[in-house]
């Protein structure tokens, strides 16, 4: 992985003694460093903590810099409305979201994960819970790209976010290449909180 900008610690998720990273609200980002084939299945997860409306969490892109890439999708990003959003482009180059019901309040902790595959579609979660889902959602657009954290181009994308970049706290952050169950949701959610 690599990041651009400065980096500063803060205190991290509830039950973790350690310190998050706390991105500077416009020029921080983590990426990786090399470009891979987008993944047909995943499940994206971190702990976070918002201090304003919008940005990105976790975002596949086919640029790891800040240059607008032309294509952006596996998007886990808050809207403008505050929302939690989980966002896929299919194979047909046509943009799905899933979004949490509730608005997020500012200086909370939260954990989410998204999860897709051809089998169970896309699923959303908020703190252990299932919040939304797409079960028809079964392809996904293939190209190669790169996994970003804290920023990524949301053009396009249901309820346009105020800033691409995140501003807040964020631990633990990862993408997988295996599909979490309910079950694995909930452990991992119960051994932060």
């Amino acid at each position: 992985m690599t990041t651009t900008g400065t980096l500063t610690a803060s205190d991290a998720c509830p039950r973790d003694p350690g310190t998050a990273w706390q991105p500077r609200a416009t020029v921080s980002y983590i990426t990786s460093a090399t470009s891979r084939t987008a993944p047909t299945q995943y499940s994206l997860e971190v702990w976070f903590n918002t201090l304003a409306t919008g940005g990105t969490l976790i975002g596949w892109g086919d640029t790891n810099t800040t240059a607008a890439p032309l294509t952006t999708d596996r998007q886990l990003f808050i809207n403008s409305t505050g929302n939690l959003v989980f966002g896929v482009l299919d194979s047909s180059d046509v943009k799905h979201t899933i979004t949490a019901p509730t608005a997020l309040t500012t200086s909370t902790w939260y954990h989410a994960v998204a999860t897709f595959s051809p089998a169970t579609g896309m699923r959303l979660y908020l703190n252990g819970a299932l919040v939304a889902s797409d079960p028809t959602v079964t392809t996904s657009w293939s190209y190669f790209g790169y996994w970003r954290f804290g920023y990524d181009n949301l053009t396009g994308w249901a309820t346009p976010t105020p800033s691409y970049f995140f501003h807040g706290s964020m631990r633990f952050a990862a993408a997988y290449s295996a599909v979490f169950t309910q079950a694995q949701v909930t452990a991992h959610y119960n051994a932060g909180r």
